[in-house]
């Protein structure tokens, strides 16, 4: 079993706390699909090997070093450390600042060994950094609060996410209306809902699409829910990457309490 660390996004890291979250899509580095190959499972191995149609019908793998490709994030029964940001509190009775997650701003607790403000049976990490903020990147061992292990690795297209994925995802129900509608967040507005006044085009309101409850069961809209998660991979990766449909590692992970 080994441990490795995984960056994710504030909103992601209360998905996690929230337990609505227990699946992540990280880009395969490198793409190949330009050379019309594709990525196929090695049996009995944590690995894929790209594979490319021939012209006697069979299966060619690519040569050379890049031949199989190992999921970076690990294998099933592996564990990762989530790196979130962090950024310094100061305490108006004039003591040294404590360290809070910028996610949901709960104080960082102090590991044995580390500078601590004790309040009680409270034990407060110091502040130990030049700025008052600490980029996820270079957030230590230490300060991680979630640790998580994954439980499936697979490889597929970006888009070929099904709706039970994308909800998966983490993505939020910005608020349903009692027996009819379920709304999806459009992750291309800062806030839930868009400010007063904002136009829509054609695209954010499919976005907003429901499921409609029929003999008391809610039926979601797939298209809403794969729509809402498009927003947010385009959020993090740019305008166009939900185009671009490129292959993902998806990694099913659990809490680990």
């Amino acid at each position: 079993m080994k441990e490795r660390p995984i960056l994710f996004s504030g909103p992601m890291v209360r998905a996690i706390l929230n337990g609505r979250k227990s699946q992540t899509r990280r880009i395969v580095k490198p793409q190949c699909d330009e050379l019309g190959y594709d990525l196929l499972p090695q049996q009995n191995a944590p690995s894929w090997r790209w594979c490319g149609p021939s012209s006697h019908g069979r299966c060619d793998f690519w040569g050379g070093e890049l031949n199989f490709i190992f999921c970076p994030y690990g294998q099933p029964g592996d564990r990762l450390w989530v790196k979130e940001s962090l950024h310094a509190t100061y305490n108006p009775r004039g003591e040294e600042p404590i360290a809070r997650y910028s996610s949901d701003t709960q104080f960082v607790p102090a590991t044995e060994g580390k500078p601590a403000l004790i309040q009680g049976e409270w034990r407060m990490l110091r502040w130990q950094w030049k700025r008052n903020n600490l980029p996820s990147i270079f957030m230590p061992r230490f300060a991680s609060r979630l640790t998580l292990e994954v439980a499936e690795v697979r490889v597929e297209r970006l888009r070929e996410i099904c709706e039970e994925d994308a909800i998966a995802e983490g993505i939020v129900a910005t608020h349903n209306e009692p027996g009819e509608r379920i709304y999806w967040r459009n992750y291309r507005f800062k806030t839930a809902h868009p400010r007063k006044g904002t136009v829509l085009t054609d695209e954010e309101h499919r976005i907003h699409a429901y499921g409609d409850r029929k003999g008391g069961t809610v039926i979601p809209d797939q298209v809403g829910a794969i729509r809402s998660y498009q927003s947010l991979w385009e959020s993090i990766n740019g305008v166009g990457s939900w185009d671009a449909n490129p292959f993902v590692w998806v990694i099913t992970f659990r809490r680990i309490e």
